[in-house]
């Protein structure tokens, strides 16, 4: 699976110093390395080759596996400095592999800080709506304490009812009394016709 991958780790320009070392065009290096032209207009354009392709390339003309991957090193393995072609040695695929874990950490790490990057948006998004949700929730607890507070200044249902029993009670001693004037005034009045 090929993909495009920053400008350190990217091999075209190390396959074209091979490519003009060995003095063959771009069609019969292809040919060379088993690929087809487009895909080397891909590596040209950032795509990374395949890993079994650049493993393949590695071990075809005995580069460093770094060189290859990074432009770090000498070309070819062997010395510091000497460009000659010994055999290559058991670990070139494992640093290779090691390279390519590493890139994939790498990518890895940059998929989580754009992650991050998105979660920090989101954040100082929900922030902003958290001064407005405080301010809502403000208002709402104030609206709750008038509520209350209206509450507590309306009498209770009992309260009422005990207020109506009251009002009973004292409307029926009002009428004992009325009827005790009453009565009063009739025999007073009574009294003074019978006098």
């Amino acid at each position: 699976m090929s993909r495009k991958i920053s400008k350190k780790y990217n091999i075209f320009p190390r396959l074209e110093i091979i490519r003009k070392r060995l003095g063959l065009n771009q069609k019969e290096f292809c040919e060379k390395i088993q690929i087809l032209p487009p895909a080397y207009i891909k590596y040209k354009k950032g795509t990374m080759p395949s890993y079994p392709l650049v493993v393949e390339v590695i071990e075809m003309f005995n580069l460093n596996a770094n060189w290859l991957l990074t432009g770090e090193g000498p070309m070819f393995l062997g010395e510091e400095g000497q460009e000659s072609e010994p055999e290559a040695p058991q670990n070139s695929v494992q640093e290779v592999e090691l390279l390519r874990r590493n890139e994939q950490l790498v990518d890895k790490l940059l998929k989580s800080m754009d992650k991050i990057e998105g979660l920090e948006k989101k954040i100082e998004q929900m922030a902003g709506k958290t001064v407005l949700d405080n301010d809502l929730i403000a208002e709402n607890k104030r609206l709750k304490e008038e509520l209350e507070e209206y509450h507590e200044a309306e009498p209770s249902e009992e309260e009422i009812k005990m207020a109506e029993i009251e009002n009973k009670a004292i409307d029926m001693q009002v009428e004992e009394m009325y009827e005790e004037k009453m009565a009063q005034v009739l025999k007073e009045k009574n009294q003074r016709k019978s006098s």
